[in-house]
């Protein structure tokens, strides 16, 4: 790998002995160059995985002013709520181009298949999804870099997403829900956590998440589920929010005591949103 002498953003890689590529570089190189894997998107764009010998570059930050522990619920409607009563809100990254796209499919499916009409609109839609999804996944790290440099230990459940979706919806409810399920984007997100925990030193402790959010966080009932958002125990009288009782379950199995911390906050967490704009991609 050569970078090239007209622009320093670029590089140029060798594929094989008579093919090279110009690449443009996320980042300078911090060490040897071990393997390359070159992956062609259905973009038509080709992207280069480079693994190099050496430790990934961080941010520096001030380890002494990490709080101890925060627990965490992920779900639909609020992404994420932890056991204070702070919440991120949903970013429905995929509903706010939601007519742009369904306009583009209109037009897909009004074309002849396999013609060159055809293969164009859909690298257009490849391209509207594949916006979509690093909007997503750049926010997603954004909230985990948050959490990583505020806390020096993170319980959340070990959830598993295609189990969830294997579960047929019967109404018209729950496949908004399974709708909304696939969209979020849970189960890439707790990857990215796992990732950020490691490079930034802090301890990720899963925990079941079997009957979080119908136990009672004060006295350990167990009630059933209501149509709603709130937690209301008929043993005990407590009133919640069912995330926020559902985070201090959480708290307890990852500890092993209850949370005593008081009232509840509800604030939103200033995590830094990315304004999503319309996709408009020149056809």
């Amino acid at each position: 790998m050569d970078y090239n002498p007209k622009n320093p953003n670029e590089s140029i890689v060798q594929v094989t002995n008579k093919l090279k590529l110009n690449a443009h570089m996320s980042r300078p190189l911090t060490g040897p160059v071990r393997t390359i894997i070159i992956k062609k998107m259905k973009t038509n764009l080709y992207y280069a995985f480079l693994q190099i010998d050496g430790d990934a570059p961080k941010r520096k930050f001030d380890k002494r002013k990490r709080k101890n522990v925060i627990a965490i619920d992920l779900g639909v409607n609020k992404f994420l709520t932890n056991h204070l009563g702070d919440y991120v809100p949903q970013p429905r990254f995929v509903e706010y181009n939601e007519k742009k796209i369904r306009a583009e499919q209109r037009k897909l499916s009004r074309m002849v298949y396999g013609s060159n009409n055809y293969k164009k609109r859909c690298e257009i839609i490849a391209r509207m999804y594949e916006k979509v999804s690093n909007i997503r996944k750049d926010w997603q790290y954004k909230l985990a870099y948050y959490l990583v440099t505020n806390y020096r230990m993170i319980i959340c459940e070990n959830l598993d997403v295609s189990e969830m979706l294997r579960k047929k919806p019967h109404t018209k409810y729950l496949k908004k829900i399974r709708r909304l399920l696939k969209s979020c984007g849970l189960h890439q997100f707790i990857e990215i956590l796992e990732h950020m925990c490691f490079k930034y030193d802090c301890q990720l402790i899963k925990v079941d998440p079997q009957n979080t959010s119908q136990l009672c966080s004060n006295c350990g009932a167990y009630v059933s589920k209501v149509p709603g958002q709130h937690h209301d125990c008929p043993y005990c009288g407590l009133k919640a929010d069912r995330d926020v009782n559902a985070a201090r379950n959480i708290y307890e199995k990852g500890l092993g005591y209850k949370f005593s911390g008081g009232t509840t906050v509800s604030g939103i967490i200033p995590v830094p949103l990315v304004l999503v704009n319309k996709i408009t991609i020149n056809t």
